[in-house]
């Protein structure tokens, strides 16, 4: 039952529930037993199958929304998710349809261990912040704020030290 509902929900709470058991039982039958490990990453899996499947049905085939009209339903239009196609061609085939965006400095490609990484993503979010509370006309500012050598140097300084 635990499995099953696993399979389904994605949910291990909810599967616990479902099978009358706690997550540190369940937890420590994962621990123990092998076999059993397996059948829950086989329901995590299938899990993702099932989601990969419903995403592609709304991306192609779409989802009926009905329409109203002062407030009588006079029909149905059908959506679709432009979203949700474009991430399963990149989940397909990313060398085609992936990220096209190169980082590099000095013709090399960047290699940053975690502590730099975690660090550039740090130093950008600042950088968005300080973005995001500027009046919006104010270009010229937002340039000013978005200066990548200084960010480049933060993550420079950071890598060295960790």
């Amino acid at each position: 039952m635990l499995i099953d509902t696993l399979a389904e929900t994605g949910r291990l709470r909810l599967a616990c529930i479902a099978a009358g058991v706690s997550l540190k039982t369940a937890s420590g039958w994962r621990t123990s037993h092998k076999a059993f490990a397996q059948a829950w990453d086989d329901a995590l899996k299938l899990r993702v199958d099932i989601l990969e499947d419903e995403c592609l049905r709304r991306a192609v085939e779409g989802v009926e929304r009905p329409v109203y009209q002062q407030g009588r339903l006079v029909g149905t239009v059908r959506d679709y998710s432009d979203q949700l196609l474009a991430l399963a061609l990149r989940a397909a085939d990313p060398t085609r349809y992936g990220s096209r965006v190169d980082i590099t400095s000095g013709g090399e490609p960047v290699q940053l261990d975690e502590g730099a990484r975690a660090a550039r993503i740090v130093q950008l979010l600042e950088v968005a912040h300080k973005r995001a509370l500027m009046p919006p006309g104010d270009a010229a500012t937002r340039r000013e704020v978005v200066d990548v050598q200084a960010v480049d140097a933060a993550v420079d300084d950071a890598s060295s030290t960790v």
